[in-house]
C-alpha cells in the first residue's frame, strides 16, 4: 500500500474516532473520551511518522522533532 493511501485509511479512522468523541461529549462520558483519544494519538503518531519519511523538504522543515 503506498503511504498516500495509508495516510487516507489512517485520516478516514481518525475522522471517524473524531464523530465519537463528538457522540461522547454530548453524554459527557469522559472515560469514553479519553479511550478513543487514546486511540486517535496512535494514529497522529503514525501519520507523523509517515510525514517525516515522505514529506517534502519544505514541509519537514516545520515538522516537530518528535510526534506528540
Amino acid at each position: 500500500m503506498s503511504s498516500k493511501k495509508d495516510l487516507r485509511t489512517l485520516f478516514d479512522q481518525w475522522d471517524t474516532l473524531n464523530n465519537e468523541v463528538g457522540q461522547a461529549l454530548q453524554g459527557l462520558d469522559f472515560t469514553t473520551i479519553k479511550e478513543i483519544r487514546k486511540g486517535q494519538k496512535k494514529i497522529e503518531d503514525s501519520i507523523y511518522e509517515i510525514l517525516k519519511e515522505k514529506a517534502p523538504l519544505d514541509l519537514k522543515k516545520i515538522l516537530p522533532e518528535a510526534p506528540g
